[in-house]
């Protein structure tokens, strides 16, 4: 019997199984090692803790939106006029980063990381002295839920149970309600009318009772529930836009603005100035006109008009430190049409005459008899 090949063949097996060996191993290792993060918080409590400054991108960095935590202790957005952030919708978004957890390992190839869409949206956060605390490429959704995600630096997909939507537009980061208080924080209101020198006060010792007008015969009240919603839909209005404050739209605005005064129960008083851009007539070049076209009845013609501009508020508190004051300085802000399309235009849509109720039969009959 020959032995010798025997051991060889023996011998290349045993290689062969220790290489098989070998590899398992580095395998294993390698999926213990990836698999650490499995189970894990995306975002970790303390990163967050030290963060002063989110950058949030899409588009591989082309559009990006940058808040800031400011000495002031807000958190505001220095490349939109300074205004500062939706507190609500930061929380939301922070919130759904901190309680997200890592369901996997996805892939350290390559090619197959080219294909999630890495680096196209990216979240990072900064300390105050600028150093990058935590750096996360989001990637395209999973096909069963969750976000495909990489940490900068590394080379190794992951899915996440995420819910998030990368907003990298500062528009939609701005806090839009600029006023404050509430509306029943108001004691009195101050009404001009596109008549300068008609104004209209209307006031009340509580926030339960009824709104009055001191400038009203006694033949008339006040629709207390029209001044209710007046108050309601100006203390509430949330801006669309922000701007220049001397841009064209803005200047015109701010010279046909019809202006409110709200006073509040502590003593504070705000002036609000309403304007749009007024329509105005389209100048069409003349044309000489042939001799067909004589006789034409010019009075059937329209004259046809611009649209009005957006629609401005332009807000002024008698605190001169108050934040509204300093905001003006260097924004305007734009608001829905309809804001300024329920503007009341005359007294009669907020006050009503009282009609005298009719006497009964009764009362009649007994007016009618004699004294004894």
């Amino acid at each position: 019997m020959k032995l010798k090949p025997l051991f060889i063949a023996v011998g290349i097996l045993a290689i062969v199984a220790a290489i098989g060996w070998w590899l398992t191993g580095k395998r294993a290792a390698d999926k213990e090692v990836a698999d650490s993060r499995a189970g894990q918080n995306l975002l970790a409590p303390e990163a967050l803790s030290e963060t002063r400054r989110i950058i949030i991108s899409k588009d591989s960095g082309s559009e990006s939106a940058v808040l800031q935590y400011d000495s002031e202790g807000k958190w505001k957005l220095p490349d939109y006029h300074g205004l500062r952030v939706d507190f609500s919708k930061l929380q939301s978004f922070t919130r759904n980063l901190l309680e997200a957890r890592i369901r996997r390992l996805v892939s350290r190839n390559p090619d197959r990381l080219s294909r999630l869409d890495l680096g196209n949206s990216r979240i990072v956060f900064q300390s105050e002295a600028g150093e990058t605390l935590w750096n996360l490429e989001v990637g395209k959704s999973g096909p069963y839920g969750g976000y495909f995600v990489r940490y900068k630096g590394e080379e190794a997909a992951y899915l996440a149970d995420l819910s998030l939507y990368v907003d990298a537009d500062n528009k939609n980061w701005a806090d839009k309600k600029i006023l404050s208080f509430d509306p029943q924080d108001i004691t009195a209101i101050e009404i001009e009318f596109p008549d300068p020198e008609s104004l209209m006060r209307f006031h009340r010792e509580n926030a339960e009772d009824d709104f009055q007008s001191p400038d009203l015969p006694e033949n008339q009240s006040t629709k207390n529930q029209e001044v209710k919603n007046l108050i309601n839909s100006l203390v509430n209005a949330r801006f669309s836009d922000a701007t220049g404050p001397d841009e064209s739209d803005v200047v015109s605005a701010r010279a046909n603005a019809r202006k409110l005064t709200l006073k509040l129960f502590q003593g504070d008083t705000y002036t609000l100035a309403i304007g749009r851009r007024p329509s105005e007539p389209i100048i069409e070049e003349e044309v000489e006109e042939d001799d067909e076209g004589e006789g034409e009845d010019d009075e059937e013609k329209q004259t046809e008009m611009t649209d009005p501009g957006p629609v401005y508020i332009f807000y002024e508190c008698s605190d001169p430190d108050n934040r509204i004051n300093h905001i003006m300085k260097r924004t305007a802000l734009s608001y829905s049409d309809y804001l300024y399309s329920q503007l009341p235009e005359t007294h009669d849509n907020l006050i009503e005459t009282i009609t005298p109720s009719e006497p009964s039969s009764e009362e009649s009959d007994a007016e009618k008899e004699p004294d004894n």
